[in-house]
């Protein structure tokens, strides 16, 4: 419905949304290429520091997950949350993610 479209707008401005995309390779077990963060909307987004955090800890999930053989839709959820915990700790905000995890 239009209200509920409205109530998540509302949501996205109070939170703001990241975007997080990353490739691996199943067979290899193995990430392919850097781990891409951005995050719009977001109190202290902008930080490289933040960017960097995010992006170390989805690389390590990734990499714990691939070595525990889990289904993709475990590992982008594992990097999902991964996420979530650094910003938590950084900016005390569960903004939403919008998690792409290409499997080659």
């Amino acid at each position: 419905t239009s209200q509920d479209v409205l109530n998540e707008r509302n949501e996205l401005e109070d939170t703001g949304v990241a975007t997080i995309a990353l490739a691996y390779d199943a067979k290899a077990k193995k990430q392919i290429g850097d781990v891409q963060v951005q995050m719009r909307g977001i109190t202290g987004g902008d930080d490289v520091y933040v960017i960097k955090d995010v992006s170390a800890a989805v690389k390590k999930e990734l990499s714990r997950a691939l070595s525990q053989n889990k289904s993709h839709k475990e590992i982008q959820k594992a990097c999902r949350n991964a996420a979530y915990g650094v910003l938590w700790d950084h900016i005390k905000q569960r903004p939403m993610i919008v998690m792409s995890l290409i499997k080659a």
